[in-house]
């Protein structure tokens, strides 16, 4: 999917929840309104690569998936993450690009099945499957990372790092990682899945538990912010 398209929802939905918050919670002090400012301005200038000190902010929000390099690339970026950050390959989304030139010479957009081979290729076996919620959270408690497949508002992958009926924690390549509620999420997966079997001892825990806690904090901040809970 292309970036400056998921951008630009994903962009017009923060403006939404942050004008929410500031009625919903009656935030009127300047402390507050400086702090969700702050914030929003952060997300804001991260589409401005010429500002200055984006690029701290780009590597903290891409800590744990790789920034897809270009519009279509959003499938090559989320197998190169996986085995790069969570399987410690030395791998770049370029190098998969390189390995699949002949097929790719008009698009950068990849297919499931070619996803699985390029897992297979580096010795990893892989199932697609159409489940449910409910089982998605179980995919995640003894797969994760799971590769999942959106179908709105356009055509994108991305992976969960945890998931349990409330929220999901998602590292998408346009975005970074974040939080979303469960019904949010639901609104944009197609219900497919890409589950990875990766030998309990190779999967890099300690980036996994990393990605997951970070995720957690920032938005456990955010809620106290909203809340006024210092």
């Amino acid at each position: 999917m292309g970036k400056s398209i998921y951008g630009c929802l994903c962009f017009l939905k923060e403006a939404k929840i942050l004008i929410m918050h500031i009625k919903l919670y009656k935030i009127k002090s300047m402390f507050f309104a400086c702090v969700y400012g702050l914030i929003f301005s952060s997300w804001i200038f991260s589409f401005t690569p010429d500002i200055q000190g984006v690029q701290s902010l780009e590597k903290l929000r891409f800590s744990f998936v790789h920034e897809q390099g270009e519009d279509e690339s959003c499938g090559l970026s989320v197998v190169s993450s996986i085995l790069n950050l969570y399987l410690n390959l030395a791998v770049t989304e370029a190098d998969l690009l390189n390995q699949l030139a002949e097929e790719l010479q008009t698009t950068r957009k990849v297919t499931m099945a070619q996803m699985m081979r390029i897992f297979q290729a580096y010795g990893y076996q892989t199932k697609a499957y159409k489940i449910d919620m409910d089982n998605l959270i179980k995919a995640v408690q003894y797969y994760a990372p799971v590769i999942v497949h959106y179908d709105k508002p356009e055509l994108h992958f991305a992976f969960i790092l945890q998931a349990d009926k409330d929220y999901v924690i998602v590292a998408d390549p346009v975005l970074g990682l974040e939080m979303q509620t469960a019904k949010d999420f639901q609104k944009k997966w197609s219900k497919t899945v890409l589950l990875v079997k990766i030998p309990e001892q190779i999967l890099n825990k300690s980036v996994l538990k990393k990605a997951i806690a970070n995720t957690i904090q920032k938005y456990t901040v955010l809620e106290r912010i909203a809340e006024r809970k210092w």
